[in-house]
């Protein structure tokens, strides 16, 4: 593959996580933040555990889950609107060492979206409607 030298994600940016015209989704996924799913994730204003993308989707992150936490904000603010920055703020500073332990966390996937974000410089909700929900 020829790589361009000013490549630019989907918004118009340089990008380093964009090399060139789109290629498949999971060659997409391989341009993630570390440039790879296996390699850790950075570039995201969040202490990620050194966690891969592959160990998000695998729940294997060791990164606590930010739900428990906002349970107990909506007992007393039913209405706010949480942004994503919000959530993460919920989360605590404990982790397990990634890639040991399965843990089920939202967190996983709140975080994936942030990489899809970055990494197609548009929402990931943009992302999911003109790509794997277009059929």
């Amino acid at each position: 593959m020829v790589r361009s030298p000013a490549a630019r994600n989907a918004a118009g940016h340089r990008s380093r996580y964009s090399d060139g015209p789109p290629a498949a989704a999971d060659d997409r996924l391989a341009r993630t933040p570390g440039g790879s799913a296996g390699e850790p994730i950075h570039d995201l204003d969040f202490d990620a555990n050194g966690a891969t993308i592959r160990q998000l989707l695998g729940q294997r992150s060791g990164i606590p889950d930010y739900y428990p936490a906002l349970v107990d904000s909506l007992s007393t603010d039913r209405l706010h609107v949480w942004t994503p920055a919000e959530m993460l703020e919920l989360v605590t500073a404990d982790r397990a060492p990634a890639g040991e332990a399965f843990d089920y966390t939202d967190t996983n996937y709140l975080l994936l979206g942030l990489v899809i974000e970055q990494v197609r410089g548009q929402p990931v909700a943009d992302v999911l409607r003109d790509g794997v929900l277009s059929g």
